[in-house]
């Protein structure tokens, strides 16, 4: 059975593109938790620097918004680690098409967050509408910078911790849409590119 599967090394250009690069049925991603979890720990601490920076503009109770803001970011740390280890992720990522959209799509991310301005202006857009939303479900009015973000603090030291919670999560998840959009783009570019270049021996023998 496994000779059926081996590409053959004297088949045509033509055929040997044809041939796909995994098997989904067998094939497996291997998972490691360690560099998963480092990995997964850079990439949100660094894209979490600009809203950070937009959360200590207040002066009250700062301990309670980077808090919140932490175990929020650790959530997500969490929920990285969780989908990056299961069974159906490691298949698909066998794929080196989506493999290098997703990998472009995170770098992207935390380029932009370094890039100050313009990390900065996506967090903000993103940050915007996740304080808007929050403070209209809790019945609360304020903006997420300068002096105004302390009449947070006004609600009580426990509802401060679970509105920045919840709209750490909730910018987190827009600004995962915004990525995942990116990153479908990219593998749409990627599949393209290769799609391109595995036509090529096609028209070169035709030629002949």
């Amino acid at each position: 059975m496994d000779d059926e599967k081996s590409p053959n090394p004297f088949a045509s250009p033509v055929a040997a593109a044809s041939i796909p690069e995994f098997d989904p049925d067998t094939e497996i991603r291997e998972f490691n938790f360690g560099m998963s979890l480092l990995k997964w720990m850079v990439v949100c601490a660094v894209s979490a620097g600009p809203s950070f920076f937009i959360a200590f503009l207040g002066t009250n109770q700062v301990w309670v918004r980077s808090s919140a803001m932490v175990f929020g970011i650790l959530s997500y740390v969490v929920m990285y680690l969780y989908i990056e280890s299961r069974e159906w992720t490691r298949r698909k990522l066998m794929d080196k098409s989506l493999r290098i959209a997703v990998k472009t799509g995170f770098i992207t991310r935390v380029a932009i967050s370094v890039l100050f301005p313009i990390g900065f202006f996506v967090d903000m857009i993103c940050g915007l509408i996740s304080v808007s939303l929050i403070s209209s479900l809790f019945d609360l009015h304020m903006m997420p910078m300068g002096s105004e973000i302390d009449r947070v603090s006004d609600v009580g030291i426990l509802m401060t911790f679970i509105w920045y919670y919840t709209t750490t999560m909730l910018q987190g998840l827009l600004l995962n849409i915004v990525l995942g959009g990116y990153t479908l783009v990219v593998y749409a570019i990627v599949l393209l590119a290769r799609s391109g270049r595995s036509q090529k021996p096609k028209v070169l023998q035709s030629n002949r």
